[in-house]
């Protein structure tokens, strides 16, 4: 059989024309179609779908192929009145890629859709109103309050013909380069800005419909990452009809991740959401630039909460946050934090926090509710119960604060112990002194009726085993604080708190002096020092009234009894009066006065001490204090001066002293006794053997002073052995002495007398016999050697003192009447 040759079909020509006709008419109809005729078209649809005016700037290009591609360049959408700038959104340049197949069937789908350079501001007005709502007849909505309802979606077939049947628009892919994004809050003063590198979309049909996203951006600097799973463009522009529109967004920067997921029934509005928060970060620090704010160094930072819509508001559950272990300071101590949570279940409910963490090593603990976020937003009164522990220390705290309103807003009791203050020298940062088993409650709150800052520390129970208080005290603060209230103490040992709180030493401090000599010099201390002026000066910085009354006080050795004290501070000028004590010889009373006027310090002393022991005083003086009885103290002196040179020159007033029936040291004797050795007086003889004591029958003195001029006299010692006479003159300006001492040896018979002048300074006296005449019961030793007969029959029985006591201790006690 012969085969038969093959060739072309005789059809094919036919196939070709049938092809070639409408293609032709295809390119004729290109080359005759001019796109920009339908930019009326175009606008007026886009506007009436967005709710906005869209124009379109720039010039239209059609591109046939097998996806026809329409170009259009500088395209704004406008802003509603009332914002910034006239331009919601500006867009470079616009391609779109349409499908050719669902054009001829009357859809619009758009294959793939490139924007250039979009420029989008997001604003919320000073009024409240926001400028993103999109949609036919959109207009500003206000942030303050919900939303109006939409109303209900036509039927399908209804919304068709009122739209004229317009053509349905569908958008597969999507991508945006070089784009900018702002947000801004003129109420707020704030904006954001952030810049689209990259953006890519693409939407996904049946039977898993939706779109996904990813995106590039710059924030602040910062590089920001964004994928999204989303409903589809579709679902967006219809979902007014309340069909949920899925949602899952995750945000990731510097290692920090945000996610959102759940759906949003009116995204458009920006109604109905109901959605999953959840944020973590490895450290909190870093965003703080990519925030716009200063963020604490936290570290395993994470948070997780529910938002959703209720009745038109955002509500916020199921909070939680999480911290681990950080390194912090705070107010300059370093903080190791070991663990931080927060939960709330709402922002109706308090907050339960549990913070554990190391303060400059110290341990310190937590736990409690501090109140409700909506609280907190709001500025009310913040509810407060929390228990503190930092090292074996614990305070426990209830009531509230309102952070807005300073110390008006505080309303809290709270309770401390503190088993040893020592412990928490770290967290102080200094040395405390270890005061232990120390308790103290008390209530913080504004004082009742009182206008403007002032807090009330009522209640006050402070105890330790050196002391206790109670009472109240209100500090007003403003331009001039003042501190108002009483104390009332049952046991207060200054002694024992002065063993545990050591002074501190000044910067200025010369170095240590050498241990005092066996026979302390009673002659040649320097003065004492004055206040400086700029101490007193502080005075008027601030005023006060407080009242103190203390059942049993141990000051300086000195047991006190019924302590009261009324000390009030007002004009620059504190003034102590009346300060009473009853002592074991009397009743003790006193008052003083310190100011400052034009920066020059003043002092007023008024003390009658009718019983204070001598062993303290002697100490205080640094004088051997191995004495017993009591010393009468009588003072009333004032001096003023910017210095304490310039307060001694100013001294004025009289100050007596007086002791009766008691022991001397034999070790002051012996200092005596030393000054008086190059008179040649038998001094050995005054104490005998060192050790000891030796009674005396009185001691007292008396100095009345003039601008620090002061006549002192009369001088009296009167003991077993020595009895001292003298009177003399001192001068505090220039530390002049002239001092005439009558001392007289009792030997059992007539007393050796060596008449002595004192003269010099206070801080070098010089002391000599006066004019060398020693005498033996009041006659001239001298003359005695020469002439024994005559000189003993010119004498009486022999000088024996007299009673120099008695008048001596009426004069330094300021003859008082009923003087004891």
């Amino acid at each position: 059989m012969v085969r038969r040759r093959r060739g072309i079909p005789r059809s094919f020509p036919l196939i070709w024309l049938v092809l070639a006709v409408p293609l032709l008419a295809l390119a004729v109809a290109y080359a005759l179609f001019d796109p920009n005729s339908l930019k009326p078209r175009i606008e007026s649809a886009a506007s009436q779908a967005l709710g906005r005016a869209v124009v379109l700037r720039g010039g239209l290009h059609l591109a046939l192929s097998p996806t026809p591609t329409l170009e259009a360049d500088d395209i704004g959408l406008e802003n509603p009145p009332g914002f910034s700038r006239p331009a919601f959104a500006t867009l470079g340049q616009a391609q779109a890629q349409l499908a050719l197949w669902p054009l001829l069937q009357g859809r619009i789908e758009i294959a793939r859709l490139v924007l250039v350079r979009p420029d989008v501001r997001l604003e919320t007005n000073a009024q409240g109103q926001v400028n993103w709502r999109l949609g036919p007849a959109a207009a500003p909505v206000s942030s303050g309050a919900p939303s109006p309802s939409p109303s209900p979606s036509p039927a399908p077939a209804a919304a068709a013909a009122a739209r004229g049947a317009a053509p349905r628009f569908d958008v597969r892919s999507l991508r945006i380069t070089d784009g900018r994004l702002a947000w801004a809050d003129a109420a707020a003063g704030v904006t954001r800005t952030a810049t689209i590198d990259r953006l890519d979309m693409t939407e996904s049909q049946a039977p898993d419909p939706g779109m996904s996203a990813t995106a590039a951006l710059q924030v602040a600097g910062h590089a920001v990452t964004v994928t999204a799973e989303l409903g589809t463009l579709a679902q967006l522009m219809t979902a007014r009809d309340g069909t949920p529109w899925p949602v899952q967004v995750v945000l990731r920067t510097e290692g920090a991740r945000f996610a959102a997921a759940g759906s949003i029934a009116h995204p458009l509005d920006g109604r109905g959401y109901a959605l999953t928060l959840d944020a973590s970060a490895p450290d909190l620090g870093t965003l703080g630039a990519l925030l716009g704010t200063t963020l604490p160094a936290l570290r395993d930072v994470s948070a997780t909460a529910k938002l959703s819509e209720s009745s038109g508001a955002p509500e916020l559950t199921q909070l939680a946050a999480h911290a681990g272990p950080s390194t912090l300071v705070l107010a300059g101590r370093h903080v190791a934090l070991d663990r931080l949570e927060l939960a709330t279940p709402s922002v109706d409910q308090p907050v339960h926090a549990e913070v554990q963490a190391s303060v400059e090593s110290t341990k310190v603990q937590l736990t409690g509710d501090i109140g409700t976020l909506r609280t907190m937003l709001a500025g009310a009164p913040l509810p407060l119960s929390v228990s503190l522990q930092v090292a074996d220390a614990l305070l426990r705290a209830k009531g509230s604060v309102a952070p807005l309103q300073g110390l008006g807003g505080v309303n809290l009791g709270f309770a401390l112990m503190v088993p040893d203050l020592a412990g928490l020298s770290g967290v102080a940062m200094q040395t405390l002194p270890p005061l232990r088993d120390l308790t103290l409650s008390a209530r913080l709150a504004p004082p009742e009726g009182q206008a403007g800052p002032a807090l009330t520390l009522s209640d006050i129970q402070l105890k330790l085993p050196q002391a206790d208080a109670t009472g109240d005290l209100t500090l007003t603060l403003g331009a001039r604080p003042a501190l108002r209230g009483r104390l009332v103490s049952q046991s207060l040992d200054l002694d024992a708190l002065s063993r545990l709180v050591p002074v501190a030493p000044s910067k200025a401090t010369a170095p240590a002096a050498p241990a005092a000599p066996a026979h302390p010099a009673v002659a040649g201390a320097a003065a004492p020092p004055g206040p400086p002026g700029s101490d007193l000066a502080a005075l008027d910085a601030a005023d006060g009234d407080v009242t103190l009354a203390i059942g049993a006080l141990q000051v300086g050795g000195v047991a006190l009894q019924n302590v009261a004290a009324h000390a009030v501070l007002s004009g620059g000028r504190l003034s102590v009066d009346p300060a009473s004590a009853t002592l074991a010889g009397g009743h003790l009373e006193g008052t003083l006065s310190l100011a400052a006027p034009s920066g020059v310090p003043a002092v007023t002393l008024g003390l009658s001490a009718p019983g204070l022991p001598v062993k303290p005083l002697m100490a205080l003086l640094g004088l051997p204090d191995n004495d017993s009885g009591t010393v009468e103290l009588s003072a009333d002196l004032s001096t003023s001066g910017a210095t304490r040179q310039a307060m001694m020159h100013g001294l004025t007033g009289r100050l007596g002293v007086a002791a009766t029936d008691g022991l001397l040291d034999n070790r002051l004797l012996g200092s005596l006794g030393e000054m008086l050795r190059g008179t040649r007086l038998p001094v050995d003889l005054l104490t005998g053997a060192q050790a000891g004591q030796t009674r005396f029958r009185c001691m007292a003195v008396r100095a009345d002073f003039t601008d620090g001029a002061g006549s002192v006299g009369p001088i009296v010692l009167d003991s077993a052995r020595l009895l001292v006479q003298g009177a003399g003159t001192v001068n505090l300006n220039d530390g002049a002495l002239a001092l005439r001492l009558r001392p007289m040896l009792r030997t059992g018979g007539p007393g050796i007398v060596v008449p002595v002048r004192v003269s010099g300074t206070l801080s070098h006296p010089n002391v000599a016999t006066d004019g060398g005449a020693a005498k033996l019961g009041g006659l001239s030793l001298n003359r005695l050697l020469r002439n024994p007969l005559a000189t003993l029959g010119n004498t009486l029985v022999g000088e024996r003192g007299g009673d120099a006591c008695g008048p001596a201790i009426t004069a330094a006690r300021g003859a008082r009447p009923g003087g004891k």
